[in-house]
């Protein structure tokens, strides 16, 4: 299947023989899953388990595991769901799920190969346009090395949502949070220990100046060390430089750009795995 193919039906009567088929099928299939963990269920609860009861239980799990799939590709149901465009428009119930997806047209997805409604498909659509992201999604620093993989956590916390999101995995991405690590695009090597005290500037498209994450007000963590200190390079650079000094302690303050250290402000005890 071809992807951004559209489904996509113009008379009343096809549309209603649509949205019975899909009606058909998805209750079909949940039954058929809901039987199964069930089985599942009845199995768990024996102290013991038989060669035939063990194979049966493998099979029971497989099983599970094709409806569950069948259930998230299928053409009957925005993948969306909990956070489906058309749906929260509509406020629809959960009750009335089956009746809510079964009239809408669908698109498809071959990156997931999973079906989205119009609405959520063009969404996705408008968020992987790199001119929508911090620097046009270009980077400045291919070579750099995501600080997490030293720190063991994550210094740029909630600024990441700031930087662009791609289908395709090319060593940019963060695997944690799914945007590029900002390492790419605002890291200098110089730290608060360099002898050098004058910062290298890069002409960045954009500065971080209308994303909020970067004004958090609130210091969330008080005693965390400045990273340069462990790296021996900032993984924020000058892209703080357009912002007005913050009143805080001088613990705070870089001592080389003119803003507090974002590192008391945007952190996240999580990492990406190496390798």
């Amino acid at each position: 299947m071809k992807h951004g193919r559209i489904i996509k039906l113009e008379k009343p009567c096809l549309q209603k023989i649509r949205s019975n088929f899909r009606k058909i099928l998805l209750h079909s299939v949940f039954d058929s899953w809901n039987s199964l963990r069930e089985e599942r269920k009845q199995l768990m609860y024996l102290d013991t388990l038989s060669d035939l009861q063990k194979k049966k239980k493998k099979e029971v799990k497989k099983s599970i595991k094709f409806y569950y799939h069948l259930s998230e590709s299928s053409i009957c149901r925005c993948k969306s769901r909990g956070g489906c465009v058309s749906k929260i428009k509509t406020y629809e119930s959960i009750e009335n799920e089956f009746d809510f997806y079964s009239n809408l047209n669908m698109v498809y997805d071959a990156y997931e190969d999973a079906w989205y409604c119009e609405a959520c498909f063009n969404k996705i659509r408008q968020n992987l346009k790199p001119q929508n992201w911090f620097n046009e999604g270009i980077i400045v620093k291919k070579k750099a090395e995501k600080p997490c993989y030293v720190l063991n956590w994550c210094c740029y916390g909630s600024l990441v949502e700031c930087f662009l999101i791609r289908r395709e995995e090319l060593g940019y991405t963060c695997l944690a949070f799914g945007h590029d690590c900002p390492v790419f695009y605002v890291s200098e090597n110089i730290s608060e220990q360099s002898k050098e005290s004058t910062p290298t500037r890069m002409k960045l498209k954009h500065s971080l100046k209308n994303c909020p994450q970067f004004n958090e007000k609130e210091i969330i963590d008080p005693n965390r060390k400045k990273p340069c200190y462990v790296l021996g390079w900032c993984p924020y650079g000058s892209m703080g430089d357009t912002f007005q000094i913050r009143q805080t302690k001088k613990k705070q303050a870089c001592t080389v750009f003119a803003h507090d250290c974002p590192a008391f402000y945007n952190t996240e005890n999580v990492t990406e795995k190496k390798g």
